[in-house]
């Protein structure tokens, strides 16, 4: 009799996430600080999700949990259907972290040829890999180790080692820090090429015009639980940021309504972090 075969990734969830639950105490009689509580998530392969919250509530925890850097305390992470802290597993996700623990004696070049070796590249797709994803995020003529590089320098080589592997599923902590506008758009390049291979996405940000504008869905993480309905929640307040183009800054004072009139073009229009911080204070949440 042969045994049940298991489905293909692509039929698994990318994440699955049941009753997370992740606490510390400092020092041996210190209080016991709950980060993450009884927390659920479930993304499928493609979905891409906005994970926004005050400093502190949890996001970074959230997806070092999610990649397998950190144990919880307690319930089950799955990533397309394995423990994401086995090693075979790395091969799926792109991680970028919130700050820079990369090899700092490092050049870029041999450091992400060694990201690229754990991520299951070998040989010749490996260097062709690195060469390109170097040249995308224009580190292709650094020739310094990473201890001499500025921090957008710093946020261009998380970008690489996290795409270089073409994986499954992203997880991104503040992608954006510290890029400037030609690295913002290589930021923005990469992720919807790889949204149009399927992969799934999570993007922490603090800025509401990346969670909502690079992601189908919203959530938002309050008091270490998660609300999937955020987008709902944050828009409702019926007020907006405008982006114009045309106009002095006299006339940028004047209301949404009489752009128009004075002949302004409006670029964009995006929901506003205001009624995010009005749900942090009532919730409770410290600033």
């Amino acid at each position: 009799m042969e045994s049940p075969q298991s489905p293909p990734v692509h039929e698994l969830p990318a994440l699955d996430l049941q009753a997370i639950g992740v606490h510390f105490r400092r020092g041996v009689f210190g209080r016991r600080t709950e980060v993450l509580k009884n927390l659920d998530l479930r993304l499928a392969p493609g979905e891409s999700l906005g994970l926004v919250g005050p400093n502190g509530s949890g996001k970074s925890t959230l997806l070092r949990v999610a990649c397998g850097i950190e144990s919880p305390s307690s319930g089950s992470a799955l990533m397309f259907g394995t423990d994401p802290r086995i090693a075979s597993a790395r091969g799926q996700v792109g991680f970028v972290p919130e700050g820079s623990p990369f090899p700092e004696n490092l050049s870029a070049k041999t450091c992400l040829s060694l990201c690229a070796d754990l991520q299951g590249l070998r040989g010749d797709e490996s260097k062709r890999r690195c060469g390109e994803m170097l040249a995308r995020v224009g580190l292709a003529d650094a020739k310094t180790t990473l201890a001499k590089f500025s921090k957008g320098m710093l946020r261009r080589f998380a970008l690489a080692q996290a795409f270089v592997h073409k994986p499954n599923l992203l997880l991104l902590d503040e992608p954006s820090s510290g890029l400037d506008a030609e690295g913002h758009a290589v930021l923005a390049a990469l992720l919807a090429e790889a949204r149009e291979r399927g992969a799934a996405v999570i993007i922490c940000s603090h800025h509401m015009q990346e969670a909502v504008g690079w992601t189908d869905g919203l959530a938002l993480l309050l008091n270490g639980q998660l609300h999937r309905e955020a987008r709902a929640w944050i828009t409702s307040e019926g007020s907006a940021q405008l982006e114009v183009d045309g106009l002095d800054a006299a006339a940028l004072d004047e209301l949404e309504r009489t752009i128009g009139e004075l002949g302004g073009r409006l670029l964009s229009r995006h929901p506003t972090t205001s009624a995010l911080l009005k749900l942090y204070r009532e919730n409770g949440e410290p600033l």
